[in-house]
């Protein structure tokens, strides 16, 4: 008989590929459902746009957190059928609230500070890329649709947690829609002056 042209079959479906995030996003970037990211540290978006498709996984360990800085963007495109999930890297039955630090989006937008800037909590003081607040109104921290935050609110130190999702000055552009923050250690949600416009938020620990 003639030889079979193109890929053998398989059994089921491929599974993911676990990629290692051990670096900052410094522009455009694209994580994709075919893959499983898993955040080694904390990771900076300095710039560009991260962009996440639907059904996308990732998992923080111990010390990690996503934090889009005033000079970038995120667009989580999760939908109804296939959220975007950010869960702890330890395996199923041992995930514990605090096992990773969660989301953080700073903007430009204004905040009652003296001098208009401050620092997000959570980081020591200087880091870089902690900083948010401005006269920005209307700055865009991004787009988050279809998001669940998981097993977050890592202590950086002690009475010093981050929390599932932080919104630091984000403004009106910004949109934060259908967002279940499950199981963290600290506060599911926080948010830190701006104009933001969030809607749909579930905060579950049970």
């Amino acid at each position: 008989p003639a030889p079979i042209d193109g890929p053998v079959a398989t059994d089921g479906p491929v599974a993911p590929t676990r990629v290692d995030v051990t670096a900052d996003v410094t522009g455009n970037t694209t994580w994709t459902a075919n893959n499983i990211y898993v955040l080694k540290t904390h990771v900076f978006v300095r710039s560009g746009t991260l962009i996440i498709e639907a059904g996308t996984r990732i998992e923080g360990d111990n010390g990690s957190s996503i934090v889009v800085t005033t000079g970038a963007k995120i667009d989580v495109r999760g939908t109804a059928a296939a959220p975007v999930v950010m869960t702890s890297s330890q395996p199923v039955g041992s995930r514990a609230p605090g096992d990773w630090g969660g989301l953080v989006l700073l903007g430009q937008a204004p905040i009652t500070t003296t001098g208009g800037t401050s620092q997000i909590e959570g980081f020591p003081a200087g880091t870089t890329g902690t900083t948010y607040g401005g006269t920005v109104a209307a700055h865009d921290c991004g787009k988050v649709k279809y998001l669940r935050i998981e097993f977050a609110g890592f202590e950086l130190a002690p009475n010093n947690e981050l929390n599932g999702m932080t919104l630091g000055a984000c403004g009106s552009a910004t949109e934060v829609d259908f967002v279940q923050i499950h199981k963290g250690s600290d506060d599911g949600l926080e948010v830190f002056g701006g104009t933001v416009n969030v809607k749909h938020v579930l905060i579950s620990q049970v």
